[in-house]
């Protein structure tokens, strides 16, 4: 999963900017989807019903169900990715481990510089 993780990288690297924006989404699609997949798991410490990080008056916005991933920019979007899948390998699940492989090889398959084959 680190060399598909680290193919996908390189190829992101390689996008000029306007490309770069249309596929943010997806990654933050895919970082959310796996928030959702460890808080479901973790026994995580987010309060749903407060909208609150340990019950405190930190706001969640990057984990438990309902939550968001916020669009920092396409700059950000690998970065918040890289943190879902470090969280999601941290539950040594080997469904789990599966499915974000095959994620992030679908992404990266789907990235193709000079041309976009995601809808925006």
């Amino acid at each position: 999963m680190a060399d598909e993780l680290t193919r996908l990288a390189g190829r992101w690297q390689q996008l000029p900017l306007d490309q770069a924006l249309s596929y943010a989404g997806h990654l933050r699609t895919i970082a959310q989807e796996l928030f959702h997949a460890v808080a479901g798991r973790d026994g995580s410490l987010v309060d749903d019903t407060r909208g609150t990080v340990d019950g405190g008056t930190e706001p969640c916005t990057s984990t438990g169900p309902g939550a968001i991933v916020p669009d920092l920019g396409a700059a950000a979007a690998l970065d918040q990715l890289r943190v879902a899948v470090f969280d999601a390998t941290q539950l040594a699940d080997p469904a789990l481990d599966a499915r974000v492989a095959e994620s992030l090889t679908e992404l990266r398959r789907g990235i193709r510089v000079g041309r976009s084959a995601y809808p925006a």
